[in-house]
C-alpha cells in the first residue's frame, strides 16, 4: 500500500468574497496554483502588485516558495519581479505576488481576477550555523564563476 505524506497549511481569505484556495493541477503537480484575487492593469515597464487575498498558518518548520507558472512566462511579457517569493511561517498577512510587464512590452497586460497567476510549494526549512575558516577546501572548479564550467 502507497503511504502519503500530507501537511496542512491553514488558509484564510481577507475579504468576504475571498480568495480562490489553491488547487492542483493534476495528480502529479510538483506545486499547487495560486489565483489572482482581482483584476490588474500592468502598463509597459510596469511593475504591479496582485494580491492573492490568502494569508496562511505555514506550519513551523517550513516556507513556502512562490514561482511563475510556466504558461505566464511562454505567453506574455510578465514576470515576477522578484522572481521568486518566499512565504515565511511566521507570516501571517496577505500573501501577494510582485508582476512586472517587459519594457519590450507593447501596450499593458490585464491579469483578471481568477487567473492562475502563480505557484507554490511548501519546503522544510533546514537551520544551519555558519562556521567562520581562513581557509575554505579546494575543489577542480576553484573560484571561477559565471560560465566557467562551460557554455
Amino acid at each position: 500500500m502507497k503511504k502519503t505524506l500530507n501537511t496542512f497549511v491553514t488558509v484564510k481569505y481577507t475579504n468576504e468574497a475571498g480568495g480562490k484556495e489553491p488547487t492542483y493541477g493534476s495528480a502529479g503537480a510538483g506545486a499547487f496554483d495560486l489565483y489572482a484575487a482581482d483584476s490588474v492593469i500592468i502598463p509597459p515597464s510596469g511593475v504591479t502588485k496582485v494580491n492573492l487575498k490568502l494569508r496562511c498558518e505555514i506550519p513551523s518548520g517550513f516556507m513556502m516558495l512562490i514561482f511563475p507558472r510556466s504558461s505566464t512566462g511562454a505567453k506574455t511579457p510578465l514576470r515576477m519581479a522578484n522572481s521568486v517569493g518566499l512565504i515565511d511561517s511566521d507570516y501571517r498577512g496577505d500573501i501577494c505576488c510582485l508582476y512586472e510587464n517587459n519594457q519590450n512590452a507593447i501596450g499593458s497586460r490585464t491579469i483578471c481576477e481568477g487567473d492562475r497567476i502563480a505557484q507554490g510549494i511548501l519546503i522544510p526549512k533546514i537551520p544551519v550555523e555558519f562556521k567562520h575558516v581562513k581557509k575554505l577546501s579546494d575543489t577542480e572548479r576553484g573560484t571561477g564563476g559565471f560560465g566557467s564550467t562551460g557554455d
